[in-house]
This record gives C-alpha cells, structure tokens and sequence, in this order.
C-alpha cells in the first residue's frame, strides 16, 4: 500500500463508488453497456442458468401433482416461455436508455 492518504486513493476506472449513481443514470447506463460488452459469453451463460433457474423452480411445485408425461410436457413449454421472456428482457436491459421510472 502507498503512504498516500486514505482520501486520495482512486477507484479503478470500472469500478466507481456506487453514490455516483445515485443521481447520475447516464454513468450507470454507461458503466453497465462497458460491463455487459466485456464478454457476452459470460452473460449468454449466465442468462441461460436463469432460465434453467426459473423452469427448475416452477416445476418442482407440479412435480408431485402431475404425471411424469405431462410434467415433462408442461416443463418444456415453461422453458420456451421464460426463453421468451429472457430474450424480450435483453434488448431492455441493454438499452442506452432505462426505462424505469422514479419517484
């Protein structure tokens, strides 16, 4: 560690203290497209154990009132629609602009 005072050390250029978004979105969604683009691999990974997430949970509330044949159906069909959903989530998410609202 350098002898300089604790008030001057820097944060890494991708890693900014988390009150500068508090007002300022344009630095938010900037940081988040720099974070996002960096691998794409990483996120398509991490988007596809989502919805294995989500597919896993729901079913496992059916699994003891339905048969085997029809679970396995209702399971493949819960799969496409949270697909769906994760791939009408993306361009949103990657958005320049958000599109939540504030008080």
């Amino acid at each position: 560690m350098c002898d300089m005072p604790q008030n001057h050390l820097a944060w890494p250029p991708l890693l900014r203290d988390p009150r500068d978004f508090e007002n300022d979105t344009e630095k938010e969604g900037f940081d988040r497209r720099i974070l996002l683009s960096l691998d794409r691999n990483a996120e398509d990974n991490l988007l596809q154990a989502r919805v294995q997430t989500v597919v896993r949970n729901m079913s496992s509330y059916l699994w003891k009132l339905l048969s085997e044949t029809l679970h396995d159906s209702i399971r493949t069909s819960m799969e496409r629609v949270a697909q769906k959903a994760a791939d009408f989530w993306l361009p949103i998410q990657r958005a320049q602009q958000k599109y939540e609202t504030g008080p």
